[in-house]
């Protein structure tokens, strides 16, 4: 099975003081810990989003879909790219989740569109989407009205996703505050 990855770096990282693809952990930046976790996993992989300085990592940058706001415009973003290759599942991460454990992409590869859970609280940032389930998954999200902002799990429910459960520990960590950024910083 061939795997397609994205990573979700559209975000303006208020939260954390701008510019969260780039915050600093130990000596890489949060979007070269996303790339290095899935390049090896995955045919190809785009990054999303519409921040300029993107490019600078020398990957395919998509924006995000402006007819959506919110991570669902970032979301919509990758499966239109992913409905090019009709063979391929797509795997999508954000980037700011450094520590995601080395079994994921196969733990979340099922007949359905799957997301991890932990202690039965899904993570919807990061999923995997089987080549046949990306068309109508845009299907889908082209039901919502120009300047909707559904939620990522509106958007999983509408596809009726399933949740594959996984230990607590730090491999979820998200960074979106300086004090997660710091917390992330005990873990290296």
């Amino acid at each position: 099975m061939t795997l397609l990855g994205a990573i979700l770096a559209g975000g303006a990282g208020t939260r954390i003081g701008g510019g969260k693809h780039r915050q600093q952990l130990g000596d890489k930046m949060l979007l070269d810990w996303a790339l290095a976790w899935l390049k090896p996993q995955v045919k190809a992989l785009a990054i999303v989003g519409n921040t300029p300085d993107l490019s600078d990592w020398r990957h395919q940058v998509l924006p995000d879909d402006r007819r959506l706001s919110g991570p669902a415009s970032g979301l919509k973003s990758a499966l239109q790219w992913a409905s090019q290759d009709a063979e391929a599942d797509l795997f999508v991460i954000p980037c700011d989740m450094p520590y995601l454990p080395d079994t994921l992409a196969g733990a979340l590869h099922t007949p359905d569109v799957a997301v991890p859970s932990v202690e039965g609280s899904a993570i919807w940032a990061i999923s995997r989407w089987p080549s046949d389930r990306v068309v109508p998954a845009l299907t889908a999200l082209a039901r919502y009205p120009d300047d909707a902002a559904p939620s990522l799990r509106q958007v999983f429910e509408d596809v009726a996703a399933i949740t594959v459960p996984f230990a607590a520990d730090a491999a979820f960590l998200g960074i979106n505050t300086r004090d997660e950024l710091d917390k992330a910083r005990q873990h290296l």
